[in-house]
């Protein structure tokens, strides 16, 4: 069973390298990594890589993601997935953020896989990443099965219509749902949908997906403050520069971050620090079945 990480990757140079070893130890074949205009040192991280056969790496510029009519990520979808045929042959690809961790119901991936014989695609559902002590002052991602299963995540999550509508005392972030990624058989499909979170047959029409029951993806949306500062500059200017180019409820958070940024540090501290609840409130979230380790989302939620 040939697995190969479709990755996008965007100003994550705390994560990728680890988001790298993570998956090669888990025994996919390839990765195929689009680089999108990274600044914060993503590409000089990634150039060591330029070298290995199971890593094909491409940098996009800004002018190859966008032009006068518009985003033009879909080609970047397209290039992830002939990439992985042309150089791969894989059976299964699967389409990840550099912040996202591909985890299996066992460490052995072409048994989770298995499951899916049937299908040409199945959505894998995505947990955010909790960090019960408190914003960690350096992190560097999970390298290891053993270390995603152990890390704390939000294993039932809540419904974030509050947040999207901007209400001020709705539940932090990292407590809601959010959108599953998406795996594909790549010879039965045309290309990804917007934020890997759907694909499309080869002829363009849509694809009905079944989900996942053996597989789901470690989400690390909030880690360190340095970063989540880094994150948000870039997404204000991402904001004030392409909104215009993208469907009015197509990243919707961007937008949220991008206002708290447009506010000023204090405000982009003080969102950072909402999406670490304190000991108490993590405590009372593990006994309601809310957060636990990762290991749990396939075992019995009080273990």
């Amino acid at each position: 069973m040939n697995v190969v990480i479709a990755l996008l990757v965007g100003n994550e140079a705390e994560l990728i390298e680890a988001q790298i070893a993570y998956h090669l130890d888990l025994g996919v074949v390839g990765m195929v990594i689009a680089d999108l205009n990274s600044l914060d040192g993503t590409a000089e991280r990634l150039a060591p890589y330029a070298t290995d056969p199971r890593l094909v790496i491409r940098r996009f510029e800004e002018d190859s993601l966008i032009s006068a009519q518009g985003m033009r990520m879909s080609e970047v979808w397209a290039w992830t997935l002939d990439a992985a045929r042309s150089h791969f042959a894989p059976d299964w690809v699967v389409r990840l953020d550099a912040d996202e961790f591909l985890m299996p119901q066992t460490p052995d991936l072409a048994q989770a896989f298995a499951a899916h014989d049937t299908h040409i695609a199945t959505r894998i559902p995505r947990h955010n990443a909790v960090f019960e002590a408190g914003p960690p002052e350096v992190f560097a991602g999970s390298r290891s099965y053993a270390d995603l299963a152990a890390q704390v995540i939000v294993k039932t999550p809540l419904s974030s219509d509050a947040a999207r509508a901007g209400a001020q005392d709705a539940c932090p972030l990292i407590l809601t749902r959010i959108q599953p990624k998406v795996a594909v058989r790549p010879d039965a499909v045309g290309n990804f949908t917007t934020g890997g979170h759907g694909a499309v047959h080869a002829n363009g029409t849509a694809l009905k997906i079944p989900t996942s029951r053996s597989l789901a993806i470690v989400h690390y949306w909030f880690t360190t403050l340095g970063r989540f500062q880094r994150k948000s500059s870039f997404l204000l200017e991402f904001e004030e520069r392409y909104r215009r180019f993208m469907p009015e409820k197509a990243g919707w958070k961007w937008s949220h971050w991008a206002r708290v940024a447009a506010e000023g540090p204090a405000a982009v501290v003080a969102e950072f620090a909402r999406q670490f609840p304190d000991p108490e409130t993590c405590a009372q979230l593990r006994r309601d079945g809310i957060i636990g380790p990762a290991a749990q989302l396939w075992s019995d939620p009080n273990a």
